[in-house]
């Protein structure tokens, strides 16, 4: 159910016969106070409204900010907040504000997407509860209740300090071979007479520039970098005989296989981070698309191929330093060697080529 929806009917089920779902305040307890956290204005209304006709002490905020102001001037025994509030993703960060300085509160999220398993996997383990709505208020008032009575509260995990770039850096090998399979089961990449290192070479620097950028607190100053990289890719796949659509289609497994890691780290990472780092690693790789491609364009019509001989094995410039004479003394060979080298250089042919010429 879409978000605003959900508000219009939670807001309704609210003010049609509240009065009768209410058993009345709690007099025999001091007050519990509660901050509540939701951007929507007919929300922050009614629901403060009928918790305090339960006993509760309710105090609201509508913005992140106005939130944290509360949480840091204020003492609380409990937080229910929006999953979303401006911004995707925002309640994580009133929670992880509300664990660091007040760690006994009780912590809650309500959320209007209950589709997405692994995501309320992570929400579950860094806080108290979540509930889904629109959440009846005798089910919101119980789920308080027995959290608040419970003589062992669950000890939450650790507060995830993990940002996407660092679940990247520590998985490049497994998203590469990932990939890698997956290119095997497309047939057209699949035809291309390479090596699974040929495949598979550029993904690890594509995988740490994307990195980088994400970690950087001035993406702009990584950027240059990382365009020149991704030139230099361009240039790579045009010499290994790839088209633009399979350029394309290589990266998006790449992605598949990016984003299945980072799913199965959920968990562990900074979840009032993941929305703005996904966002950033779309961008990222969007861009390095776009450089990729255009410098594929810009290069020279030429292919490496690999000379697997005794004594020459190696990549060489099909139409130019593969095509030699075979040498007949160690002199003979030293001026081929030399030639090529100046071949290479010349034809700007990739370092690849260059590091991997024996």
């Amino acid at each position: 159910m879409g978000a605003p929806f959900a508000k219009l009917v939670w807001r309704e089920r609210w003010s049609s016969g509240a009065q009768a779902q209410l058993a009345g305040p709690n007099k025999e307890r001091m007050a519990t106070r509660i901050l509540f956290v939701d951007d929507a204005p007919s929300i922050q209304e009614t629901l403060p409204r009928i918790l305090a006709m339960h006993g509760y002490e309710v105090t609201s905020a509508g913005t992140v900010a106005e939130a944290l102001s509360k949480i840091a001037s204020c003492p609380f025994d409990v937080l229910i907040s929006d999953l979303n509030i401006g911004e995707a993703g925002d309640g994580f960060t009133v929670v992880s504000a509300m664990r660091r300085t007040q760690p006994k509160c009780l912590t809650f999220i309500l959320t209007g997407y209950p589709a997405f398993e692994t995501a309320l996997k992570a929400i579950r383990s860094q806080v108290d509860d979540y509930l889904l709505k629109p959440a009846p208020i005798p089910e919101l008032v119980d789920a308080i209740e027995r959290k608040l009575k419970s003589a062992e509260r669950r000890p939450l995990r650790p507060i995830a300090s993990k940002r996407i770039a660092e679940v990247i850096r520590e998985n490049i090998a497994k998203i590469g071979q990932r990939t890698l399979a997956a290119m095997k089961t497309e047939p057209e990449l699949a035809a291309l007479p390479l090596m699974d290192e040929q495949r598979l070479f550029p993904f690890a620097s594509l995988l740490e520039d994307v990195a980088e950028m994400l970690a950087a607190s001035d993406p702009g100053s990584t950027f240059k970098k990382s365009m020149h990289s991704a030139a230099m890719r361009g240039h790579l796949r045009r010499l290994q005989g790839y088209s633009i659509p399979l350029i394309i289609a290589s990266l998006r497994l790449l992605e598949n296989a990016v984003y299945e890691v980072v799913g199965e780290n959920l968990p562990a990472l900074d979840v009032s981070f993941v929305i703005s780092d996904i966002r950033q690693l779309n961008n990222s790789l969007a861009l390095q698309l776009q450089e990729t491609a255009k410098a594929y364009l810009a290069a020279e019509e030429r292919r490496l191929v690999f000379d697997n001989s005794e004594k020459w094995a190696g990549w060489y410039c099909a139409g130019c330093c593969w095509n030699r004479p075979e040498p007949k003394s160690e002199t003979e060979r030293r001026a081929l060697a030399a030639r090529i080298d100046a071949e290479f250089e010349a034809h700007r042919c990739e370092p690849f080529a260059r590091e991997h010429w024996k």
